[in-house]
Protein backbone atom coordinates (compact mmCIF):
# COMPACT_ATOMS: atom_id res chain seq x y z
CA UNK A 1 0.00 0.00 0.00
CA UNK A 2 1.80 3.67 -0.59
CA UNK A 3 0.22 6.95 1.14
CA UNK A 4 0.17 9.81 -0.41
CA UNK A 5 1.82 13.06 0.62
CA UNK A 6 -0.06 15.27 2.53
CA UNK A 7 0.44 19.15 2.25
CA UNK A 8 -0.68 21.74 5.18
CA UNK A 9 -1.69 25.02 3.94
CA UNK A 10 -2.35 27.48 6.63
CA UNK A 11 -2.02 31.21 7.17
CA UNK A 12 1.86 30.82 8.43
CA UNK A 13 3.32 28.00 5.83
CA UNK A 14 5.10 28.83 2.62
CA UNK A 15 6.40 25.80 1.38
CA UNK A 16 5.66 22.22 0.80
CA UNK A 17 7.17 20.00 3.76
CA UNK A 18 6.87 22.64 6.14
CA UNK A 19 7.29 21.08 9.82
CA UNK A 20 4.23 22.06 11.53
CA UNK A 21 4.54 24.62 14.36
CA UNK A 22 2.25 25.68 17.38
CA UNK A 23 1.46 28.78 15.62
CA UNK A 24 0.41 26.50 12.07
CA UNK A 25 -1.59 24.39 14.19
CA UNK A 26 -3.63 27.28 15.86
CA UNK A 27 -4.32 28.50 12.37
CA UNK A 28 -5.83 25.46 11.05
CA UNK A 29 -7.74 25.13 14.37
CA UNK A 30 -9.26 28.81 13.90
CA UNK A 31 -10.43 27.82 10.17
CA UNK A 32 -11.98 24.93 11.35
CA UNK A 33 -13.53 26.58 14.03
CA UNK A 34 -15.15 29.19 11.02
CA UNK A 35 -16.43 26.45 9.52
CA UNK A 36 -18.48 25.67 12.96
CA UNK A 37 -22.00 26.72 13.61
CA UNK A 38 -20.85 28.10 16.98
CA UNK A 39 -18.79 30.64 14.79
CA UNK A 40 -21.81 32.10 12.78
CA UNK A 41 -23.84 32.34 16.32
CA UNK A 42 -20.74 34.78 17.32
CA UNK A 43 -19.40 36.18 14.44
CA UNK A 44 -20.56 40.04 13.64
CA UNK A 45 -21.68 40.67 17.74
CA UNK A 46 -21.52 43.81 18.71
CA UNK A 47 -18.76 44.06 21.69
CA UNK A 48 -18.82 47.16 24.87
CA UNK A 49 -16.68 46.68 27.79
CA UNK A 50 -16.97 47.66 31.41
CA UNK A 51 -13.64 47.82 32.80
CA UNK A 52 -10.39 49.93 34.35
CA UNK A 53 -7.25 50.10 33.28
CA UNK A 54 -6.26 46.87 32.35
CA UNK A 55 -8.77 47.01 29.27
CA UNK A 56 -8.11 50.56 28.13
CA UNK A 57 -6.33 52.03 25.27
CA UNK A 58 -5.43 55.96 24.15
CA UNK A 59 -8.00 56.47 21.33
CA UNK A 60 -10.08 53.40 21.51
CA UNK A 61 -12.21 54.64 24.74
CA UNK A 62 -16.02 55.58 25.29
CA UNK A 63 -14.91 59.67 25.15
CA UNK A 64 -11.72 62.05 26.01
CA UNK A 65 -13.07 61.97 29.53
CA UNK A 66 -12.40 58.32 30.31
CA UNK A 67 -8.77 57.81 31.64
CA UNK A 68 -6.12 55.17 29.70
CA UNK A 69 -3.20 52.73 30.95
CA UNK A 70 -1.79 51.70 27.69
CA UNK A 71 -0.16 52.17 25.56
CA UNK A 72 2.43 51.20 28.51
CA UNK A 73 5.32 49.11 28.63
CA UNK A 74 5.83 46.48 25.62
CA UNK A 75 1.99 46.83 24.68
CA UNK A 76 2.09 49.77 22.33
CA UNK A 77 -0.46 48.94 19.71
CA UNK A 78 -4.40 48.11 20.60
CA UNK A 79 -3.99 44.49 18.23
CA UNK A 80 -2.22 43.61 21.64
CA UNK A 81 -4.72 43.72 24.39
CA UNK A 82 -6.98 41.34 24.94
CA UNK A 83 -10.30 42.41 24.14
CA UNK A 84 -9.01 43.51 20.34
CA UNK A 85 -7.72 40.31 20.15
CA UNK A 86 -11.02 38.79 21.27
CA UNK A 87 -13.19 40.62 19.02
CA UNK A 88 -11.01 40.36 15.56
CA UNK A 89 -10.17 36.71 15.95
CA UNK A 90 -13.96 35.96 16.15
CA UNK A 91 -14.51 38.89 14.06
CA UNK A 92 -16.85 41.08 16.04
CA UNK A 93 -17.07 44.54 16.54
CA UNK A 94 -16.45 46.83 18.69
CA UNK A 95 -19.57 49.15 19.69
CA UNK A 96 -18.18 51.35 23.07
CA UNK A 97 -15.22 50.55 25.44
CA UNK A 98 -16.15 51.82 28.51
CA UNK A 99 -12.88 51.02 30.08
CA UNK A 100 -11.25 53.74 33.06
CA UNK A 101 -8.12 53.46 34.22
CA UNK A 102 -7.75 53.23 38.59
CA UNK A 103 -11.44 53.35 38.44
CA UNK A 104 -13.73 51.28 41.12
CA UNK A 105 -16.82 49.66 40.55
CA UNK A 106 -18.11 51.90 43.74
CA UNK A 107 -18.87 55.71 43.80
CA UNK A 108 -21.56 57.30 42.33
CA UNK A 109 -23.90 55.09 41.38
CA UNK A 110 -26.85 58.11 40.60
CA UNK A 111 -24.30 60.39 38.32
CA UNK A 112 -25.24 61.19 34.75
CA UNK A 113 -22.88 63.28 34.05
CA UNK A 114 -19.42 61.41 35.24
CA UNK A 115 -19.02 57.67 34.10
CA UNK A 116 -15.95 57.53 36.87
CA UNK A 117 -17.29 54.85 39.08
CA UNK A 118 -18.67 51.34 37.29
CA UNK A 119 -21.93 51.24 38.55
CA UNK A 120 -22.44 55.04 37.37
CA UNK A 121 -25.49 55.44 35.22
CA UNK A 122 -23.20 57.21 32.68
CA UNK A 123 -20.54 54.11 32.76
CA UNK A 124 -23.82 51.96 31.92
CA UNK A 125 -25.46 54.04 29.21
CA UNK A 126 -22.28 54.99 27.97
CA UNK A 127 -21.90 51.33 26.25
CA UNK A 128 -24.75 51.84 23.84
CA UNK A 129 -24.03 53.87 20.97
CA UNK A 130 -26.89 56.19 20.30
CA UNK A 131 -29.69 53.67 19.35
CA UNK A 132 -27.39 50.74 18.96
CA UNK A 133 -27.12 48.40 21.89
CA UNK A 134 -24.52 46.20 22.32
CA UNK A 135 -25.15 42.21 21.35
CA UNK A 136 -22.23 41.21 24.14
CA UNK A 137 -20.96 43.19 27.08
CA UNK A 138 -17.71 42.31 29.01
CA UNK A 139 -17.36 43.59 32.35
CA UNK A 140 -13.78 43.00 34.12
CA UNK A 141 -13.80 45.47 36.58
CA UNK A 142 -13.10 45.12 40.71
CA UNK A 143 -9.61 44.90 40.95
CA UNK A 144 -9.52 48.48 41.96
CA UNK A 145 -11.80 47.86 44.39
CA UNK A 146 -9.86 45.36 45.97
CA UNK A 147 -6.34 46.82 46.51
CA UNK A 148 -8.38 50.38 48.02
CA UNK A 149 -9.26 48.08 50.75
CA UNK A 150 -12.82 47.73 50.34
CA UNK A 151 -14.58 45.99 53.04
CA UNK A 152 -17.44 43.87 53.60
CA UNK A 153 -20.58 45.77 54.24
CA UNK A 154 -22.25 45.05 57.19
CA UNK A 155 -25.19 43.22 55.68
CA UNK A 156 -23.82 40.64 53.03
CA UNK A 157 -26.12 41.13 49.85
CA UNK A 158 -27.45 37.68 48.87
CA UNK A 159 -29.89 36.44 46.09
CA UNK A 160 -33.02 37.10 48.00
CA UNK A 161 -32.21 40.41 48.94
CA UNK A 162 -33.37 43.65 47.44
CA UNK A 163 -31.53 45.83 44.89
CA UNK A 164 -29.58 48.26 46.75
CA UNK A 165 -30.32 51.92 46.17
CA UNK A 166 -28.81 54.38 43.28
CA UNK A 167 -26.85 56.74 46.11
CA UNK A 168 -24.10 59.40 45.57
CA UNK A 169 -22.14 57.08 47.64
CA UNK A 170 -21.68 53.65 47.08
CA UNK A 171 -18.47 52.78 49.23
CA UNK A 172 -18.16 49.28 48.52
CA UNK A 173 -17.68 46.73 45.59
CA UNK A 174 -20.29 43.95 47.01
CA UNK A 175 -23.13 46.72 46.50
CA UNK A 176 -21.43 48.57 43.58
CA UNK A 177 -21.31 45.20 41.49
CA UNK A 178 -25.19 44.29 42.23
CA UNK A 179 -26.25 48.21 41.52
CA UNK A 180 -23.90 47.86 37.74
CA UNK A 181 -25.01 44.50 36.92
CA UNK A 182 -28.69 45.03 37.61
CA UNK A 183 -28.77 48.04 35.76
CA UNK A 184 -27.01 46.47 32.40
CA UNK A 185 -29.77 43.99 32.47
CA UNK A 186 -32.72 46.25 32.85
CA UNK A 187 -31.00 48.51 29.98
CA UNK A 188 -30.06 45.79 27.55
CA UNK A 189 -32.08 43.08 28.16
CA UNK A 190 -30.98 41.43 24.89
CA UNK A 191 -27.26 41.56 25.61
CA UNK A 192 -25.16 38.11 26.53
CA UNK A 193 -23.33 39.30 29.55
CA UNK A 194 -20.12 38.19 30.64
CA UNK A 195 -18.92 38.83 34.10
CA UNK A 196 -15.24 38.03 34.43
CA UNK A 197 -13.39 37.10 38.19
CA UNK A 198 -10.24 38.98 39.05
CA UNK A 199 -6.84 38.12 38.39
CA UNK A 200 -4.43 37.69 40.83
CA UNK A 201 -1.59 40.66 40.90
CA UNK A 202 1.02 40.75 43.75
CA UNK A 203 0.29 44.67 44.36
CA UNK A 204 -1.12 44.16 47.70
CA UNK A 205 0.07 41.61 49.41
CA UNK A 206 2.34 38.09 48.22
CA UNK A 207 1.62 34.66 48.97
CA UNK A 208 -2.02 33.12 49.12
CA UNK A 209 -4.59 34.05 50.26
CA UNK A 210 -4.48 37.69 48.37
CA UNK A 211 -6.21 39.53 51.50
CA UNK A 212 -6.71 43.33 51.20
CA UNK A 213 -6.11 45.92 53.38
CA UNK A 214 -9.64 45.75 54.67
CA UNK A 215 -8.66 42.12 55.35
CA UNK A 216 -10.74 41.05 52.91
CA UNK A 217 -9.38 38.20 49.96
CA UNK A 218 -9.51 37.99 46.33
CA UNK A 219 -11.43 35.08 46.64
CA UNK A 220 -14.65 36.81 48.36
CA UNK A 221 -14.87 39.93 45.83
CA UNK A 222 -14.77 36.62 43.01
CA UNK A 223 -17.34 34.52 44.80
CA UNK A 224 -19.33 37.71 45.01
CA UNK A 225 -19.35 38.12 40.96
CA UNK A 226 -20.23 34.50 40.56
CA UNK A 227 -23.10 34.62 42.75
CA UNK A 228 -24.33 38.24 41.20
CA UNK A 229 -23.34 36.92 37.41
CA UNK A 230 -25.82 33.51 38.21
CA UNK A 231 -28.23 35.76 40.07
CA UNK A 232 -29.16 37.71 37.05
CA UNK A 233 -28.70 35.39 34.49
CA UNK A 234 -24.80 36.42 33.24
CA UNK A 235 -22.40 34.47 31.97
CA UNK A 236 -18.94 33.80 34.49
CA UNK A 237 -15.66 33.86 32.81
CA UNK A 238 -13.30 32.18 35.20
CA UNK A 239 -10.46 34.58 34.30
CA UNK A 240 -8.57 33.84 37.83
CA UNK A 241 -7.63 30.65 36.64
CA UNK A 242 -6.07 31.94 33.08
CA UNK A 243 -2.18 31.50 33.98
CA UNK A 244 -1.15 34.74 35.19
CA UNK A 245 -0.75 34.81 39.31
CA UNK A 246 1.61 36.15 41.93
CA UNK A 247 4.32 33.94 40.84
CA UNK A 248 4.52 34.29 37.34
CA UNK A 249 3.30 38.18 36.59
CA UNK A 250 6.90 39.55 36.86
CA UNK A 251 7.22 37.26 33.56
CA UNK A 252 4.21 38.44 32.06
CA UNK A 253 3.16 42.06 33.82
CA UNK A 254 4.51 45.31 32.89
CA UNK A 255 4.49 45.97 36.44
CA UNK A 256 2.62 44.53 39.64
CA UNK A 257 -0.80 44.99 37.77
CA UNK A 258 -1.24 45.52 34.10
CA UNK A 259 -0.47 42.76 31.70
CA UNK A 260 2.22 43.13 28.67
CA UNK A 261 2.21 41.56 25.64
CA UNK A 262 2.52 38.12 26.75
CA UNK A 263 0.25 38.76 29.62
CA UNK A 264 -2.72 39.88 27.00
CA UNK A 265 -2.91 36.95 24.77
CA UNK A 266 -2.60 34.49 28.34
CA UNK A 267 -5.79 37.07 29.04
CA UNK A 268 -7.33 36.20 25.66
CA UNK A 269 -6.29 32.72 25.30
CA UNK A 270 -8.69 31.88 28.38
CA UNK A 271 -11.58 34.73 27.72
CA UNK A 272 -11.67 33.31 23.75
CA UNK A 273 -11.87 29.42 25.33
CA UNK A 274 -15.14 29.98 27.94
CA UNK A 275 -16.74 32.48 25.26
CA UNK A 276 -17.04 29.60 22.42
CA UNK A 277 -17.87 27.36 24.94
CA UNK A 278 -20.58 29.39 26.37
CA UNK A 279 -22.09 29.91 23.09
Amino acid sequence: MTYQKQTFVDKTSTTEGTILKAEHLNNIQDELYKLSSVFSKIKGKKVSIIGDSISTFQGYLADSEYAYFYPKGNVTSVEQTWWYQVINELEMSLLKNCSWSGSECYGNSSSTTTASAGCSTKRINDLANGTTKPDIIFCYIGINDFYNGTGLPSTEWTPESSIPSDSTNIDNFFEAYVIMIHKIKQKYPNARVFCFTLMDCPTVKTGYPLINGAGVALNTFNDHIRKVANTFGCDVIELHNCGLNQINFSSFGTDTTHPNVNGHKMMKDKIKVELLAKY
